[in-house]
């Protein structure tokens, strides 16, 4: 049986993306793909800021990543930056993170129009293009926010549980004595 949740709005889509991959993104673009006719999540893939955002072969990840997107038949693509620089108001960090967003909006917006951007850093999340205050505090809605979600509370109610890195999410946990005495044995079989 599938369970269908709604994700309704951007709070309820970011508060789905680190469910989606296993663990909890940095120093991360993630590209959410929709797909018609109701805007479902497709293929969601992450990248390293540090990949993307390299002058010579950075576009060409973007691209990759895009013609990844449309193959899965994605009609509108929503980029989240996690990441700790301050996107909207500049400073120190930036330019890096900056580029990665922008070699991803480059590749993206040909194929399916303006990309819809979100930040996500450790302290709060925003939208990256909102230079209102009311709507996007300076230092970005509290994550909170994200945690108490419909979205969270479905993933939790289901079991899914978050790693706190992509580290921790595959690492495999050591096999005990008896297990490894087995699969060699089960190897040695084989082997011979």
């Amino acid at each position: 049986m599938t369970t269908v949740i709604r994700a309704q709005g951007p709070r309820e889509l970011l508060a789905y993306v680190p469910y989606r991959l296993g663990y909890r993104p940095r120093d991360s673009v993630v590209l959410v793909g929709l797909r018609p006719p109701r805007g479902r999540v497709g293929l969601v893939v992450r990248v390293d800021v540090a990949d993307l955002a390299d002058l010579e072969h950075g576009p060409q990840v973007a691209r990759s990543v895009v013609g990844h997107l449309a193959a899965d038949g994605a009609q509108r693509v929503v980029l989240v930056a996690y990441t700790d620089a301050p996107l909207r108001t500049g400073g120190d960090g930036v330019a890096r993170a900056r580029a990665a967003v922008e070699h991803c909006r480059e590749a993206v917006e040909p194929h399916v129009g303006p990309v819809e951007a979100w930040v996500v850093s450790s302290t709060g999340w925003y939208a990256l293009d909102c230079a209102e205050d009311d709507c996007c505090p300076p230092a970005g809605r509290p994550l909170r926010d994200l945690e108490s979600s419909e979205v969270g509370a479905h993933m939790v109610l289901a079991g899914t549980a978050l790693a706190d890195s992509r580290e921790d999410a595959l690492r495999l946990p050591r096999a005990g004595a008896e297990a490894r005495r087995r699969a060699a044995r089960a190897a040695r079989r084989a082997h011979e």
